[in-house]
C-alpha cells in the first residue's frame, strides 16, 4: 500500500508537468489496480492491465485494443522479465508511446552479497538485476533517454521534457516545491470537475432546471425565470428554495422564459405571472 501511494505521488508531479490534461496512461502488470485508482481519483485518465491478477480497484478501466497511451508504468516488473528489451519494445509498440516510468532496485558499484534482500531467494521470482549503467544501455537500445529519480525509481522516455519536469526528476528539493504546485493545480481542476459533475448529474430535476437563473433581491426574496415545460412546479419551487444559496448562482444555458415566479425563502407562497 505504502509503495503504491509513494509511486502515485511521484506520478502526480511528473505527469502533470510533462503531459497534457487529456493524456492517457497504462499501468502494466498493475495488480489489483490500486495505482490506477489513486491516479484516477486525482484526475488522471489512467488504466490498468494484468493478465495474472484481478483488477479489483479499477475494474472498469482496462485498455481495450486498439489503445493509444501517452505513457506506461511498470512498478516492480522488470526484475521478473528475462528479456527486458523485448518486453519493453513490445509494450511500446502495442500502446504507441515510448515513455516508461518503472521501479526496480539497482545496485552500485559491485554485485551485492548473497544476503541482499532484493534477491528474494524465498520466492525465486526476481531473475534480472540492474545497475545504473545497465539501465542506461537498455534505454539506448530502446532509443530513449534515461532518468534516475532514485535507486529504485526510473524513467525511459523519448519525450522532450520541459525544464520543470527535468527538475522534478533530478532534484529532490525542486520535486518537493513542484509537488506543492501540482497538488494545488490539480485540486483546483478536481474541484471544478466535481462542481460541474454535481450540477449536471446530481438529480434528474437538476438536469431539467440547469438553465434557471436565480438571484436574491434586496428584499431577501428569489426571482426565478424558467421554462416550466415538463417540470413539476411544486418540485421546482422546493428545489429552488433548498438549492439556492445566499449569494448569486447562475446556471449557464439559454432559456425561453414562459413564467415569472417570485418566491420567499421563508414562505411556500409564490406569485406567478406570464412572461412574454
Amino acid at each position: 500500500m505504502a509503495r503504491n501511494i509513494g509511486n502515485s505521488r511521484f506520478l502526480e508531479i511528473f505527469l502533470s508537468l510533462t503531459f497534457s490534461s487529456n493524456a492517457r496512461f497504462v499501468d502494466l502488470a498493475g495488480g489489483y489496480g490500486l495505482v490506477t485508482r489513486l491516479l484516477r481519483d486525482k484526475g488522471f485518465d489512467c488504466f490498468s492491465t494484468d493478465p495474472y491478477c484481478p483488477n479489483l480497484f479499477a475494474s472498469s478501466f482496462e485498455p481495450q485494443d486498439p489503445f493509444k497511451a501517452d505513457a506506461l508504468f511498470a512498478f516492480e516488473v522488470l526484475e521478473h522479465i528475462h528479456n527486458p528489451v523485448e518486453f519493453i519494445e513490445q509494450q511500446f509498440n502495442k500502446f504507441g508511446c515510448r515513455t516508461l516510468v518503472f521501479s526496480t532496485l539497482t545496485f552500485n558499484p559491485s554485485i551485492p552479497p548473497r544476503e541482499w534482500w532484493y534477491y528474494a531467494f524465498d520466492t525465486g521470482q526476481h531473475i534480472t538485476f540492474y545497475q545504473r549503467r545497465s539501465l542506461e544501455l537498455l534505454a539506448k537500445l530502446l532509443c530513449c533517454s534515461y532518468f534516475q529519480i532514485n535507486p529504485g525509481l526510473h524513467v525511459f522516455s523519448d519525450v522532450d521534457m520541459p525544464i520543470t519536469a527535468r527538475l522534478a526528476i533530478t532534484n529532490k528539493w525542486a520535486r518537493f516545491c513542484l509537488s506543492v504546485y501540482a497538488m494545488l493545480r490539480l485540486r483546483k481542476k478536481v474541484l471544478h470537475g466535481t462542481i460541474i459533475f454535481w450540477i449536471r448529474n446530481a438529480t434528474p430535476m437538476l438536469q431539467l432546471i440547469n438553465s434557471l437563473h436565480f438571484f436574491f433581491s434586496s428584499s431577501n426574496s428569489v426571482q426565478c425565470r424558467c421554462n416550466l415545460t415538463g417540470v413539476n412546479l411544486r418540485d421546482a419551487i422546493r428545489f429552488s428554495l433548498s438549492a439556492v444559496p445566499s449569494t448569486l448562482v447562475a446556471f449557464r444555458g439559454v432559456v425561453q422564459p414562459s413564467l415569472t415566479l417570485t418566491l420567499s425563502p421563508r414562505s411556500e407562497h409564490a406569485e406567478v405571472s406570464s412572461a412574454q
